[in-house]
């Protein structure tokens, strides 16, 4: 919100200053600039630090069915990881107990690889979880231990549409609910 203040600030400044000259060459060159330095906010606001960069680590610990705690072996330094297009079971819900000791199964205190994509409003690493190649967030959709989270990709959509069809884990229900609507009702 703060950049977004700033950014309309300097493209005031930058517009009252074009009103004071008079000559159109300068009032070009100026727009020129002005449309530049506002291209390089849009860059800069929507770019992180990380942009798809693999990483290797270790899985320390597995919070729940969609986030952990790994250390970066390049940095040595320890960070929370929330799974990439999926959304598992809350520990409170059906299938969230199940999805967090399967997702420990696979990779607890393994060696992986992370192909990180952003943040998190909670600044937590956002990325998909690879052992031996596996794409362990596509695992965990396919079993029917995690849904696709469709608010952010469609990438496991067919994985869901698979457990779905052969009725795996919690599509065994008759009521399934998603994560982020019973996290809602929660918050109520």
């Amino acid at each position: 919100m703060y950049k977004q203040k700033e950014s309309q600030m300097r493209f005031n400044r930058i517009f009252t200053l074009m009103k004071k000259f008079k000559t159109k060459r300068l009032n070009a060159v100026l727009l020129f600039c002005m449309l530049v330095l506002f291209a390089l906010q849009i860059v800069h606001f929507y770019k992180n630090d990380f942009g798809d960069k693999e990483i290797s680590a270790k899985v320390l610990r597995v919070i729940d069915g969609d986030t952990i705690e790994f250390l970066n072996n390049q940095e040595n330094k320890i960070y929370k990881l929330r799974l990439f297009g999926i959304d598992a079971p809350e520990s409170k819900q059906s299938y969230g107990k199940e999805s967090k000791e399967y997702l420990e199964h696979l990779i607890q205190k393994r060696e992986v690889k992370i192909l990180v994509k952003n943040k998190d409003k909670y600044q937590r690493l956002v990325g998909i979880i690879f052992l031996e190649d596996k794409d362990i967030n596509k695992e965990l959709v396919r079993v029917g231990l995690a849904h696709s989270y469709k608010d952010f990709s469609l990438k496991y959509l067919s994985s869901e549409h698979y457990a779905k069809t052969n009725k795996l884990g919690l599509w065994q229900q008759e009521n399934v609910i998603l994560p982020k609507d019973f996290r809602k009702k929660a918050k109520q």
